[in-house]
């Protein structure tokens, strides 16, 4: 078992869509700038040499063009990932889930994605 932490800096486009009011609405959706740095938390659980499952808290701040999606929150994610030692340095692969909770918007952000990782002991 070991602890994970850092920062994570995730960049991309945020399209807004209004709910679904049982009429056609065409074309009418926003997309907004999204701009995320997280600081996690995690434990790492290995299974062996190469198998480990990861855990744990984050602490967000985001910004947003759009105000409801722009502030600072919590958030919490795992993953299932597989590691390879070669000397000092240790390689990984992580696909991870996170959801992003914000006190400015009620239903918060779930990401998806793949983490590559080198790491190093001294």
């Amino acid at each position: 078992m070991s602890i994970e932490t850092g920062v994570d800096f995730l960049t991309g486009k945020l399209e807004i869509t209004p709910a679904f009011t049982g009429g056609p609405i065409s074309g009418v959706y926003v997309v907004e700038e999204l701009n995320l740095t997280s600081i996690p938390i995690f434990i790492n659980h290995y299974f062996g040499d190469l198998l480990f499952l990861n855990e744990g808290i984050m602490l967000d701040f985001q910004n947003a063009g759009a105000e409801n999606y722009t502030g600072i929150g919590v958030g919490i994610g795992f993953g299932v990932g597989v590691r390879h030692k070669h000397n000092n340095f240790t390689f990984y692969l992580n696909p991870v889930c996170r959801k992003h909770l914000f006190l400015s918007e009620k239903y918060g952000l779930a990401e998806w994605g793949v983490k590559f990782g080198i790491g190093y002991l001294l």
